[in-house]
């Protein structure tokens, strides 16, 4: 699990910068080899939620920007507000991701 929560943690960190998800899984993924290998559905449910988790923290996404705009706000302030609730939506995977892991051995 602690293996998964840093893999999230890189991930949603590189969003925060901005980078997309996809490329922060192409930067991590030569690392990730091996636990693919050994657990390939716990870590592409966590990579895929993970990645699908960063729309809503990314700085240079579409949808903060559009609701900022429709809010007439900061983007930056809605960011701000969803990282709550990414946060658990990202600890939701980890544990959805191990548990698929060990239940899948």
């Amino acid at each position: 699990m602690f293996f998964y929560l840093l893999v999230a943690i890189c991930i949603f960190s590189l969003a925060l910068v901005g980078f997309h998800p996809l490329i922060s899984i192409a930067l991590i993924s030569p690392f990730l080899t091996e636990a693919i290998a050994h657990h390939p559905y716990g870590m592409s449910i966590l990579l895929i939620g993970v990645g699908m988790g960063t729309v809503m923290i990314g700085p240079f996404n579409v949808t903060p920007t559009i609701l900022a705009m429709q809010l007439q706000a900061n983007p930056y302030s809605i960011i701000r507000r969803n990282l709550v609730f990414a946060s658990c939506y990202f600890l939701f995977i980890v544990i959805i991701a191990t548990l698929f892991s060990y239940w899948l051995r």
